[in-house]
């Protein structure tokens, strides 16, 4: 008895001593994040794994940067890509189709003045233009360089969410709403009538933003909470594909 006592212990401190190596001595691409760090796993696994953001060629991550309207077409079309993936691996359609045919409603975003045609994410403004789940301003801009602030990145995710949320079956759509854990208090300034007040409401009411005391909405979204936000996301649509595939047995 005394043996396998000693053989277990052995084998137990050996598999320790190897999970402890894997985990703590893990490579990681940025100089400027430590592993500790509460946005750590979520910020790896999105550039990483998910290859939805990049980090800088000095591999540094700069979390508490904040975002253009460019890099945030690109991160939320990577999104939907990486969506659209696993809902085909459950053989399912396609969340939304990303591809840009050309034809008289793409050149219509092509005609748009400031949207430069030599930008590193020029065809995946388009896309998401197309898409409709970003916009111009009213002067028919795109202001790619103008810093995106949380409201504009939660009427994206509202926008993307209200998809996913349309496909979900009751009984997932009342686990979502027993788990709300935010309630719309910041956006008492837009009408109730306006095209952004739904998707925001969604995005924060099922928790895929945190609400903002006072102006916080307003102030520019940093990288940090980019990533958070985005495995939010993810985190929503794998529910539903695991109601899909239990549903199936």
């Amino acid at each position: 008895m005394k043996k396998i006592a000693l053989i277990l212990s052995v084998s137990l401190s050996i598999s320790l001593s190897v999970f402890s190596s894997s985990v703590f001595s893990r490579e990681t691409n940025f100089i400027d994040i430590d592993q500790a760090h509460q946005n750590f796993d979520d910020i790896d696994v999105i550039v990483n794994e998910y290859k939805i953001m990049n980090a800088f060629p000095d591999k540094t991550f700069r979390g508490n940067n904040s975002i253009d309207r460019y890099t945030y077409s690109v991160i939320l079309l990577n999104t939907i890509d990486f969506l659209n993936k696993k809902m085909l691996e459950i053989e399912q359609e396609k969340i939304l189709e990303t591809s840009t045919p050309i034809n008289s409603e793409t050149i219509k975003y092509q005609n748009i003045s400031d949207l430069d045609k030599n930008h590193w994410s020029y065809s995946k403004a388009i896309a998401l233009l197309k898409l409709g789940l970003i916009r111009t301003f009213s002067d028919n801009t795109f202001r790619g360089e103008k810093t995106v602030d949380y409201i504009g990145f939660a009427i994206g995710i509202g926008r993307l969410m209200n998809i996913i949320y349309d496909d979900a079956p009751p009984v997932l759509k009342r686990k979502w709403q027993k788990e709300i854990t935010h309630h719309v208090q910041s956006i008492k300034g837009i009408p109730e009538d306006s095209p952004v007040y739904e998707p925001l409401k969604l995005a924060i009411e099922n928790n895929l933003i945190d609400a903002k005391p006072g102006n916080g909405l307003t102030k520019p979204i940093t990288r940090y909470d980019v990533a958070d936000y985005i495995i939010r996301v993810i985190n929503k649509l794998d529910e539903l594909r695991k109601y899909i595939v239990f549903t199936r047995i």
